[in-house]
């Protein structure tokens, strides 16, 4: 049985720039993700995405791991472990200059590495 029937219950995430829905979910045996919700139109386009996300995650490049992907009533899902933290857009300005660059070239470093991949590909 997959997390998405594991589920017993759901908060909304009222953040993102996407139109899905996202929630917290927790499952019964006290593990917590990240559902995605979109309109079943975007079937492909969430597909192809998972798809990236597992070859992502298999670089090691930090992020939230893919665990599900599916079709529900409500639509396509996605399901990620779920990350707890503080909102980047809302803290990275009150970090001092030299970190906010390191973040900067660390994501610089990921995105290279990503592009690298998909060039040997």
């Amino acid at each position: 049985m997959g997390v998405y029937q594991k589920m017993i219950s759901r908060r909304p995430i009222d953040k993102g720039w996407s139109g899905d829905r996202k929630y917290c979910v927790t499952t019964a045996d006290g593990g917590k993700y990240l559902l995605r919700i979109s309109q079943p139109e975007k079937l492909e386009r969430r597909k192809r995405g998972f798809e990236r996300m597992y070859e992502a995650a298999a670089l090691g490049i930090p992020m939230a791991q893919p665990v599900e992907f599916g079709i529900c009533d409500e639509g396509v899902y996605t399901i990620e472990c779920f990350i707890e933290g503080v909102d980047a857009e809302e803290s990275i300005c009150e970090l001092p200059a030299e970190k906010q660059y390191s973040y900067g070239l660390d994501a610089g470093r990921i995105v290279f590495k990503w592009l690298l991949r998909k060039e040997r590909s």
